[in-house]
This record gives C-alpha cells, sequence and structure tokens, in this order.
C-alpha cells in the first residue's frame, strides 16, 4: 500500500515513476542499485498506537535526485512514520510543523513600493508542543505525518514516535474542546483590525462599485488593472537589475580578454559578449514578466475578495465575520480552510478552499452544515443559503 499524499514529506517523489535507483540511508551511505517504485508504504502496525493515537506506524520510501556522482540520477530515501487523520485539527490549523530541522519561515511578501508594500497575512499555528529530538512533524488539513528519517526497528524509538505524535493529537484535541461552539444565530466578531485588513480595505476602495461584483473572478480582474502599475514597476527594476549585472560581467569578461590576449581576438570576445547579453535581455524580460504577475496578484485577489464579499454582504443585509474564528468552532464535512465568512438570520456562510485548493461554500445553519463545490458568485451563494442547488 501507500500512504495518501496528504503531507509535504508524504509528496516527495510523486510523479516520478518507476527507476533505477540506490537506496540512501539517513548518512547517504549508498546501497547497490535495482529498480524502485516513486513512493511505497509497509506498515509496521495499525489502529490504537503507544500513546493513544490511532494511525499507521509505517516504514516510507520515495525517490528524490542522488547525491554525488554515481552514474544514476535516483535514490531512494526511507523514513518510519506515524500517519493519523485527525478532523479537529483542520478546525485550528492548515498547516503546522514541528521537528528540530525545521526550516526557518518567513511570512513576507516582496515589494519595492515603499508607498504601499504588502503587509503579511497572520500566521496560524498549531498547539506549542515539545517534539524529541530526531522526530519531524507535519499537519495539513486534518492529516499529521510524524517521522524519523530511516527504517527504524528498535522498539524504544518506534514507541517515542508513536508517544510524539499522541501529545500533538491530544494537545490539537484540548484546544478544540475550549472552543466554544458556533451558535447559528449569533454571529462571530469581525476580522480583526491589523495592518494586513487595513490595507486590504485600502485597496479595496480603489474601484468604486455601483453594484456588488457578480462574482469573485470579476471582482480580482477589476482590481488586476489597478495592481499592474505597482507590479509593472517592481519587475522592471529587478529586471533592468539583472541585465545590468550581466552588461557589467561581459563588459568586465571582454576587457579582459583584450589586456591579456586570452581571447583569439576582440572581435570574437564582442560576439560572445553580445550574444551574453541577448540571452540576459531576454531573461530580464522575462523575470520582469513573472514578478509583474506576482506582484498583481498579491494585490488584486485580496482587494477582489473583499470588495466581492462587502459588497455582497451589504447587498443582503448580512454580517461580514472572521473566517478564522468561525471555522474554529464547527466540524466542516471539507477539510480546507476557510477564506471569508458571513453571518445572517439563516446562519453562517463561508467561503472555502478545499485541501485540493478548489473553491466552495459551506453553510452552517439549523439543519446542519452543508458543502458545496462551486465558484464564488452571488447566484451560488443566494443558492446555497436557500438550499437550492446550483451547478459548479
Amino acid at each position: 500500500m501507500n500512504l495518501p499524499p496528504a503531507t509535504p514529506h508524504l509528496r516527495h517523489g510523486l510523479g516520478v515513476g518507476t527507476q533505477r535507483a540506490y537506496a540512501a540511508s539517513p548518512k547517504n551511505l549508498l546501497q547497490p542499485a535495482e529498480t524502485r517504485p516513486e513512493r511505497e508504504t509497509t506498515v509496521l502496525r495499525s489502529g490504537v498506537l503507544p500513546g493513544g493515537i490511532e494511525g499507521v506506524l509505517a516504514h516510507h520510501t520515495f525517490l528524490g535526485p542522488a547525491a554525488g556522482g554515481h552514474g544514476l540520477s535516483w535514490a531512494e530515501r526511507a523514513s518510519t512514520i506515524v500517519y493519523a487523520e485527525l478532523p479537529a485539527a483542520n478546525r485550528l490549523v492548515s498547516h503546522a510543523s514541528y521537528g528540530h530541522r525545521e526550516p526557518v519561515r518567513a511570512a513576507l511578501t516582496l515589494s519595492l513600493n515603499r508607498r504601499e508594500a504588502i503587509p503579511a497575512a497572520p500566521v496560524r499555528t498549531g498547539p506549542p508542543v515539545t517534539v524529541p529530538e530526531g522526530v519531524q512533524l507535519e499537519i495539513e488539513h486534518g492529516v499529521l505525518c510524524a517521522r524519523i528519517d530511516g527504517r527504524v526497528m528498535d522498539p524504544a524509538r518506534l514507541d517515542a514516535l508513536c508517544r510524539a505524535a499522541s501529545a500533538v493529537a491530544d494537545a490539537i484535541t484540548t484546544e478544540v474542546r475550549h472552543e466554544p461552539e458556533l451558535e447559528v444565530e449569533t454571529p462571530v466578531a469581525p476580522p480583526a483590525d491589523d495592518a494586513r485588513r487595513r490595507w486590504i480595505v485600502a485597496g479595496a476602495a480603489k474601484v468604486r462599485w455601483d453594484k456588488p461584483p457578480a462574482d469573485f473572478g470579476t471582482a480580482v480582474a477589476a482590481y488586476e488593472r489597478v495592481a499592474a502599475k505597482s507590479g509593472r514597476g517592481l519587475g522592471l527594476v529587478l529586471g533592468g537589475l539583472f541585465f545590468l549585472a550581466a552588461a557589467l560581467i561581459g563588459a568586465f569578461g571582454l576587457f579582459t580578454g583584450v589586456r591579456t590576449g586570452w581571447a583569439l581576438s576582440a572581435g570574437v570576445v564582442a560576439v560572445l559578449v553580445g550574444s551574453m547579453l541577448w540571452r540576459a535581455l531576454r531573461a530580464a524580460i522575462q523575470v520582469s514578466r513573472d514578478l509583474s504577475e506576482g506582484e498583481r496578484d498579491a494585490r488584486a485577489r485580496p482587494w477582489g475578495l473583499e470588495a466581492f464579499v462587502t459588497g455582497y454582504a451589504r447587498s443582503r443585509g448580512l454580517t461580514v465575520e472572521d473566517p478564522v474564528l468561525v471555522q474554529r468552532r464547527f466540524d466542516s464535512p471539507v477539510l480546507g480552510h476557510a477564506v471569508a465568512a458571513l453571518h445572517g438570520p439563516d446562519g453562517h456562510v463561508l467561503l472555502w478552499l478545499d485541501n485540493q485548493g478548489r473553491r466552495g461554500i459551506v453553510t452552517v445553519a439549523v439543519d446542519g452544515v452543508h458543502a458545496t463545490l462551486v465558484d464564488w458568485s452571488t447566484a451560488a451563494l443566494d443558492a446555497s443559503r436557500s438550499r437550492t442547488p446550483v451547478a459548479a
């Protein structure tokens, strides 16, 4: 069997296919090559594990690039894993990781526009839990994966791995238990008035709407034209710097070649430098285009979402809620996270992204929780609130 590719570690090797590969130990000591699958799981134990967590204890392997020159491109890497599904964790956090080798994460967005920098979005973290050294643990959309590098067989280390996973699961369960349950008839607090929120509201005000946008895509398209100006400036600056650096390097190479006689002739060197600069110019243009698009999307999408949500709320007499608070207080039938939440006489309605990035709408009403995978539009929101079927 193979464990589902539900977390970053479990997605390693996905799509590589069967390859001839070495088996790499945690210390990168390579063993003889043979044909190996891209991912493979060998279950050691399933059910209730030491510490009380219910899940799977297994050896899991995946193929990755081989280190060093051994004539092959692939190496098989192994780990010992505890895999468990914790739907309650989806209330608290979409992604979280624990362990001494966890990479540094910076919640920043690149911007050279000093007049309008992009504030970082708040980072949702899991409960504070310390795991033993050598154990890495990650949670993504209600799935927990704890691991130790290598195929571990020592009973004490296997027990420690299971108990570390159980400790995190228990901490999540305790935190969820302390959350108040979501009341259908009562709205929760509005989104926090922080720097990110103020920046979004100010950005949404850059376009005047006589009536609410018909859908999320229409709203984003309107702000793309506004945001493109800032993105174009960033792309041109960095693309120009890239080209300037290449030109200086080429000029230095030309000067050195002529002075030392290393090149066959100044003409040959000039041709080489010209070719290099042409390639650098094309690369700089691509850098400019890519950065412009990234900068544009980083603005247009949150501004468009704000315009769509607030416009719909005003037109229907609804209250805008903090989506994080709403999500913490109920179990969604669809794993993922809420990006916006509204409340009215018929209960709560959330714009939802599932764990595959698909859009949907989740409603919490007197008759229960309902979820539909559908694009975000005024028609879809109206249909979801009235329980009218709508085409996805």
